[in-house]
């Protein structure tokens, strides 16, 4: 049954992708029951980085740009420091980063762990204009002298806490800590801690003299986000192994603040659902522009990563990862396993 519902569903995904229905999809990989289940890869437009690779052949080799999927990952990264030194989420930042206390501004002042992990921090921040564009946010802090400092240094817009905005100044703070308390480069930590201990190969984080682009420079092959998707699926555990700490995913995935419709956000993870066959399909999930999406299905005892090639397309570059679940994915993933409710 499995082979044949999956190749049918191959089949239907290469029809639609020639067809010009779901154009510029990459990459579709399926694990269920932690085992991999799908790979369908395809030929598209591609970037690394926002720079033009032309026409690719993805494969299971071929590594892809994440962008924002990047902060979900430091927000793993950063709950196993925020466990091991027993953080208080309601402790000032400016309590945490003690040496970088001169570059606090006003409103920075006010930062909790909470507001910079759920993205309230209520700074002047606009990255829903396209990343092209040299007046987002993100572009400006990455062509700061100091990504940290022009964050801590931001206007309030509105009190911290009270809305979630969109932040790749969140993430940068948050890696901030963890370099900061540890005392170890962000990739190196990553890789000692969450790459190595996956047996992952492919990675590649993309940044420039000052590090890694925390909010969005990761690099990987699709199969090796699915295995950190497994490992949240698991609750942190690999191979009998505690990688990332459970009490932090029970917190990190819980939906803390509202974004729209059924889409609430956790500690750099987003937390929504979806309806198959009229039951609901809970999810948590990390989205990055052009299509890149990572989604946690415990229901269907799961794990989905979708990649594309719509940057900057705000439209299609969310929708299309969304319709492909909805429409190939989950009829697959529902009809080998029960839902455990």
């Amino acid at each position: 049954m499995a082979t044949a519902r999956v190749q049918e569903t191959i089949g239907q995904l290469q029809a639609a992708v020639r067809d010009g229905v779901l154009a510029n999809l990459h990459s579709v990989v399926a694990f269920q029951q932690g085992q991999a289940l799908l790979e369908a890869y395809f030929e598209g437009e591609d970037e690394r980085y926002g720079r033009s690779l032309g026409r690719v052949q993805f494969g299971p080799d071929v590594p892809h740009d994440l962008r924002s999927v990047s902060k979900s990952i430091v927000g793993l990264l950063f709950g196993m420091v925020a466990i091991e030194r027993r953080l208080d989420m309601h402790a000032l930042l400016s309590s945490i980063l003690v040496q970088r206390r001169a570059q606090f501004g006003r409103a920075a002042q006010q930062l909790t762990l909470a507001h910079v992990a759920t993205m309230t921090m209520g700074l002047q921040w606009d990255e829903s204009i396209s990343y092209a564009d040299p007046k987002n946010a993100e572009r400006q802090m990455a062509a700061a002298p100091d990504r940290v400092a022009y964050v801590l240094g931001l206007e309030p817009a509105e009190p911290p806490g009270q809305h979630w905005h969109y932040c790749g100044g969140a993430t940068e703070l948050l890696a901030a800590v963890i370099t900061d308390l540890t005392g170890c480069p962000l990739l190196e930590f990553a890789t000692r801690r969450l790459f190595q201990p996956l047996g992952l190969q492919s990675v590649e984080w993309m940044g420039d003299d000052k590090g890694p682009f925390a909010a969005s420079g990761l690099r990987l092959i699709p199969l090796e986000l699915a295995r950190i998707g497994q490992l949240v699926l698991q609750n942190g555990d690999w191979q009998g192994r505690p990688i990332v700490p459970g009490s932090w995913l029970r917190e990190a995935l819980r939906p803390r603040v509202p974004i729209e419709g059924d889409m609430s956000y956790g500690y750099h993870f987003y937390a929504g659902g979806t309806v198959h066959q009229k039951q609901p399909v809970r999810f948590s999930a990390a989205f990055g522009n052009g299509g890149q999406h990572l989604y946690v299905l415990p229901e269907l005892n799961a794990v989905v990563v979708i990649t594309a090639g719509h940057y900057n397309d705000f439209g299609t570059g969310h929708e299309l990862p969304g319709r492909v679940l909805r429409e190939h994915i989950l009829p697959l993933l529902a009809a080998g396993a029960a839902y455990q409710r």
